[in-house]
C-alpha cells in the first residue's frame, strides 16, 4: 500500500465527535469519515512530506468549471502563479472513468500533472500536448522538471525498485516506492534482507518471490544504476538526499563543462573564469559558493533559507569540498572589470567519475 508509511502515519489524527468518526492532518478542517476521505488525507501528507510542496500552495475542493457546471477536484497544488500545477483525484477503486475525470479538469485548468490514488494503487500523470500521459512519479517542489522528463520508466514487474544509486564499490542507495534505503550491495542478493528493511519504513514487499525473478530485478537495478559522488557517511534517511545531492554534482559538473568550453575559446584562463568555476591545471576546481546558491535556488524556485544555505554547504563538505580562506578574482564579461568571490575547492576526481574525467582530459586543453 503506497500510504503504509511512518511519515504519513503518524500525521494521521482521527476523532470521534457524537458516535461520528472524523479525520483530519495538517488541513484544519476535520471531515467526517469515509474511505474517499481516509485516501485524500493520506495523499495530502504524501503532498506535503514526501514531495516538499507547502501547505498554503495546496487546496482541498477546488472549484473547476466545466460548461455550465462547477465541479470540484479533490486536491489540487497551485504554483508560483497560483495556477493549477498538479491536480490530484481520490477514489476507493481506480477506474477508467476517474482517470477521465482528472483529465477533463487538466484540459480546463491546462495543469501540468495529475495524480490518480486508491486504496491499492497511486498513479501519475503529465499533460503532453492535451494528452494525458502515465509517468514514473510527479516533480518534487524543488527538483528541476527535466529530472522527471528524461526518467526511465520502470518495467512493471520491479515490485516498486525503482533506482540504484551506487555510492562506492561496497555501498548503495536503493530507492524502494520512493523511499530511499542505505544498503550494502552484497545485502541485495538476499530478497527477504531487503523485505524486513523496507518493512522497517512501512513498505510492505510480496512474502516471498523465486530466485529467478529477484534475479532479474537486481540485474536491472545494477544496469540502470548512477554512481554518486559524496555520499558515504551522510544521513540520507531523513531527507531527499540522493536527489539533493545528484543536483548539487550536476550543477557543478556543468559549470566544469562551462568553463572547459570557455577555456577553449578563449584560450585563457583569466577570460575563461568569467563564469563560475575555475579548473588549476593541478586538476584542483574553485567553485563560486554564490553560484552554487543561486543555482539551487533556480532549481527549487525559491530563496534559500539560512538553514537550507548551511544544508548546502554541509552537503558540499560530505562530497569533498573545502573552503577557501581568500577570495579569487573573477572578470565580468565587461573588459577589465570583476570582483572578488568566496570560492570552495575539490579535486577533480572527487566530483567526477573516471568516464566523466576520460571525457574531460580527451577534449584538451
Amino acid at each position: 500500500m503506497w500510504y503504509l508509511h511512518p511519515d504519513i502515519l503518524i500525521n494521521i489524527k482521527i476523532s470521534r465527535i457524537d458516535g461520528e468518526y472524523y479525520i483530519s492532518s495538517f488541513h484544519e478542517k476535520e471531515r467526517k469519515c469515509n474511505p474517499e476521505e481516509i485516501i485524500r488525507q493520506f495523499l495530502y501528507i504524501k503532498l506535503i512530506c514526501h514531495y516538499g510542496f507547502s501547505q498554503e500552495r495546496i487546496r482541498i475542493e477546488y472549484p473547476i468549471q466545466i460548461g455550465s457546471t462547477k465541479r470540484r477536484a479533490d486536491i489540487v497544488v497551485l504554483n508560483n502563479e497560483m495556477h493549477p500545477y498538479v491536480i490530484a483525484e481520490t477514489k476507493v477503486k481506480m477506474t477508467e472513468d476517474s482517470i477521465a475525470q482528472l483529465q477533463s479538469y487538466i484540459n480546463v485548468t491546462r495543469a501540468n500533472y495529475g495524480i490518480v490514488a486508491s486504496q491499492s494503487e497511486i498513479a501519475f500523470f503529465q499533460s503532453i500536448n492535451d494528452s494525458l500521459n502515465s509517468i514514473n512519479d510527479i516533480p518534487t517542489s524543488y527538483r528541476p522538471i527535466v529530472d522527471i522528463f528524461t526518467r526511465k520508466e520502470q518495467p512493471s514487474d520491479m515490485m516498486g525498485f525503482q533506482k540504484l544509486y551506487r555510492i562506492n564499490d561496497e555501498n548503495s542507495i536503493v530507492v524502494i516506492n520512493d523511499t530511499q534505503f542505505s544498503i550494502r550491495n552484497n545485502g541485495l542478493l538476499s530478497y527477504n534482507s531487503i523485505k524486513k528493511i523496507a518493512l522497517s519504513k512501512g513498505i510492505v514487499l510480496p512474502l516471498n518471490i523465486n530466485d529467478n525473478r529477484w534475479h532479474q530485478i537486481v540485474t536491472k537495478l545494477f544496469e540502470s544504476a548512477e554512481d554518486v559522488k559524496g555520499l558515504e557517511g551522510y544521513d540520507i534517511l531523513n531527507l531527499n538526499d540522493v536527489t539533493e545531492i545528484s543536483i548539487l554534482r550536476e550543477i557543478i559538473v556543468e559549470m566544469i563543462a562551462r568553463f572547459k568550453s570557455d577555456y577553449q575559446e578563449s584560450g585563457d584562463e583569466a577570460s575563461a573564469i568569467t563564469q563560475h568555476c575555475v579548473v588549476r591545471k593541478d586538476k584542483t576546481v574553485y567553485i563560486r559558493i554564490d553560484s552554487i546558491m543561486d543555482a539551487l535556488q533556480f532549481c527549487r524556485s525559491k530563496v534559500l533559507q539560512k538553514a537550507e544555505q548551511n544544508e548546502v554547504l554541509k552537503m558540499l563538505k560530505t562530497i569533498g569540498f573545502v573552503r577557501v580562506d581568500s577570495p579569487i578574482w573573477f572578470s565580468s564579461a565587461r573588459k577589465g572589470e570583476g570582483k572578488l568571490h568566496r570560492v570552495w575547492r575539490i579535486k577533480l576526481h572527487q566530483i567526477l567519475t573516471e568516464k566523466e574525467i576520460a571525457i574531460y582530459e580527451s577534449q584538451g586543453t
